[in-house]
């Protein structure tokens, strides 16, 4: 800039007269430059001072005016010239998320007057300290002379196999640094790829089929395995079809999740009683294709459930006839029940008294309707007038009579009570459509004995006694025409504890 301005005629001690204009030269004084010489028409003498001096304002102030604007231009071009560019070296990068550190360029068009921090903002998908390491600093630093700088990506290898890229968006702030100005590739993405192999996981079924009984109203576990246990949880999703609803199962997990080092997950499907005898429903589970290329689904991709509601032929127990039996026979312990001399009291026999008993019963159904494959017993002794009569389920009377006999209690329980009633008290569930065996289920939880006065007028005012039943249940056999089961007797009531005897139920004749 100008630091002096000095505006002077030309020639200063000339006495002006009337009608003499000449042309005075007029000089700006510039000790930097050459002194600009303006034309400027003299002013005629007998003009005042103030006259003069007004005049020569009007002609000298455009001059003024476009000096400055020249000057300040001039300026700017000056500041112009002095901005750095700084930008990336190029504006797209890729690392894989197991490869090594990469170094992003940061670039002058010119050599730094001084060390010089470029400050960096970092965002996008990548997350610092999952996929990529924390940065040392968000700045680069360029020495002074030099033209370059790097900031410094490196990759986490996550185990991740959700097949998705991350991304790493840098900017830099050029404005935040006196002298710079961002260039044209101011921002760099930096792509981080999943290098996990494409099909590297297999998920199927394990099985085709299943079969379940809806009587026994079971839990099943669908089993789906993974080819090789995957360095994460592994997720996918299934769809459900064929003829079952959900009346006849709920689902207790609606997607599958193979945990990180496992091979196995499970579809667990609950099993509804319907009681829709004689039927049967399907339920296929179908795998669904993942959008991660990292995990396909191969080999058995679907499976079929097969609820069967089965019935028994309870017409091998129960058959509708006026002279039906059945044979109980009873160990009087938890043993199994000998095949022969059930009946037999001599002590060389193979088998004594005390050791088996065997007592004829009558097979009763009180309404198959409600459940086919349910039936209980009766005996010859039982009177629909009499309740007192309605007790001694399978024990018989033995076991609660006069205590003369082994494993007896002494509550004087009359030979009457042993006409025991109890229509609902097995229930016999297939092995599938049609199968002669199956599974055997204590329906009842307790019986009543009656301890009857017993007079010449009959039954008066009788006591009686609760006796609790339980059983993990037994096997029948429809073509041996067998039922075993072991039963536990709660005979706390009358002072004999738990007891556990084992039974089984035969229309087979004792063999004495």
């Amino acid at each position: 800039m100008f630091s002096t301005m000095k505006i002077a005629f030309g020639r200063p001690d000339r006495v002006w007269r009337p009608c003499q204009c000449p042309d005075v030269p007029l000089s700006i004084s510039n000790p930097d430059k050459s002194s600009p010489l303006l034309p400027f028409r003299t002013i005629a003498p007998t003009m005042t001072y103030r006259s003069m001096f007004s005049a020569l304002r009007r002609s000298l102030l455009p001059a003024c005016l476009l000096s400055i604007a020249l000057l300040f231009a001039a300026c700017d071009s000056n500041d112009m010239a002095m901005q750095t560019t700084v930008e990336f070296g190029q504006d797209t990068y890729q690392v894989s998320e197991a490869g090594q550190s990469l170094d992003v360029e940061v670039v002058l068009d010119s050599p730094a007057s001084e060390e010089v921090t470029i400050p960096i903002t970092v965002g996008g998908s990548a997350i610092a300290g999952v996929d990529y390491e924390e940065p040392a600093s968000d700045d680069v630093t360029i020495a002074s002379g030099s033209t370059s700088g790097t900031f410094t990506i490196t990759p986490i290898d996550n185990a991740s196999i959700d097949d998705q890229d991350r991304t790493i968006e840098l900017l830099i702030d050029a404005d935040e640094v006196d002298g710079y100005t961002g260039g044209a590739t101011a921002g760099a993405t930096v792509t981080i790829t999943d290098d996990e192999m494409v099909g590297s996981f297999t998920v199927s079924f394990q099985e085709a089929s299943y079969e379940t009984n809806e009587y026994n109203q079971d839990t099943l576990d669908v089993l789906v395995e993974v080819n090789q246990p995957a360095p994460a949880n592994l997720q996918l999703d299934f769809q459900t079809g064929g003829t079952a609803t959900s009346e006849n199962y709920e689902l207790l997990n609606n997607s599958i999740e193979i945990l990180a080092g496992e091979t196995l997950d499970t579809i667990q499907v609950a099993v509804k009683d319907t009681r829709s005898y004689g039927e049967s429903e399907t339920l296929t589970l179908t795998l669904q294709t993942p959008a991660n290329d990292a995990v396909t689904i191969g080999g058995t991709t679907e499976t079929d459930i097969t609820i069967v509601n089965p019935v028994a032929d309870i017409a091998t127990y129960a058959p509708d006839e006026d002279f039906a039996r059945l044979y109980t026979y009873n160990t009087f312990s938890d043993v199994a029940v000998p095949e022969t001399g059930r009946l037999n009291t001599d002590p060389s026999a193979g088998v004594i008294f005390d050791e088996s008993f065997a007592f004829t019963i009558v097979p009763v159904r009180e309404d198959p309707s409600a459940d086919p494959n349910v039936f209980g017993f009766g005996s010859f002794l039982w009177s629909e007038d009499d309740f007192t009569r309605s007790t001694n389920m399978l024990n018989m009377v033995e076991f609660y009579d006069d205590g003369e006999q082994p494993n007896t209690v002494d509550e004087g329980v009359s030979s009457a009570s042993a006409g025991l009633y109890y229509p609902s008290l097995f229930r016999l569930t297939p092995d599938g459509p049609g199968a002669t065996t199956g599974t055997v289920e204590l329906v009842q939880d307790e019986i009543r004995v009656y301890k009857p006065d017993q007079t010449d007028d009959g039954v008066t005012n009788p006591e009686s006694f609760v006796i609790g039943i339980s059983s993990e249940g037994g096997t029948y056999n429809e073509t041996e025409g067998t039922i075993n089961i072991t039963i536990t007797f709660d005979e706390t009531a009358v002072n004999n504890g738990f007891v556990t005897r084992r039974f089984e139920l035969s229309d087979r004749r004792p063999s004495s």
